[in-house]
């Protein structure tokens, strides 16, 4: 290993969603790579997305957001995991979040700190917007309020149905998260 080289980072994937973005993101080779498991809260598409690229997928159905998150904690230190891409849809216990400060990578389909929340989306179509977007951020102390890393932005053409900004901005999502693992 030369002086200028460093090992990849061990990461997991937390998800409770479809997992598109992931899904696309695990055709990339070298991502692929950096992915120890996909890490559920239920059955899911992303569950069933990582088994057919061959990762590896954990699924903790605890009765509770506590529960599940004793249980992820305990996981990713065991696998010495380094960083977690986050696609689950609730907010991260307090333990965790501190344990892993500036680890838990937050990929939000809209503009933060102005659209929050799971059904953003419905907002930005409804609001009126210029533009659109996506935000990846590190996951902080309250929900959708963390460190920006990157921002994507598209314009919102009134002409076209608001399905397709949603691809342009879904495609955005896709080379961010590649962008983010790389950096």
């Amino acid at each position: 290993m030369s002086v200028h080289s460093k090992p990849f980072p061990r990461c997991v994937i937390t998800a409770s969603t479809g997992g598109a973005v992931m899904n696309q993101c695990l055709g990339n080779p070298w991502f692929k790579s950096l992915i120890h498991s996909v890490v559920c809260d239920r059955p899911c598409g992303a569950a069933d997305s990582a088994r057919r690229h061959g990762v590896p997928v954990e699924i903790f159905a605890e009765p509770d957001g506590e529960k599940f998150c004793g249980r992820l904690l305990e996981y990713l230190q065991a696998a010495k995991i380094d960083l977690v891409f986050s696609f689950y849809t609730k907010f991260y216990a307090d333990s965790l979040r501190k344990a892993y400060a500036d680890r838990l990578v937050n990929l939000h389909p809209t503009l933060l700190p102005a659209f929050k929340c799971n059904d953003a989306w419905e907002y930005v179509k409804s609001y009126g917007v210029r533009f659109a977007g996506s935000t990846v951020e590190f996951i902080h102390e309250r929900m959708d309020e963390g460190k920006i890393i990157l921002q994507t932005v598209y314009p919102w053409d009134d002409t076209r149905p608001p399905d397709f900004t949603r691809h342009r901005i879904f495609v955005q999502q896709c080379k961010s998260l590649l962008q983010v693992a790389r950096w």
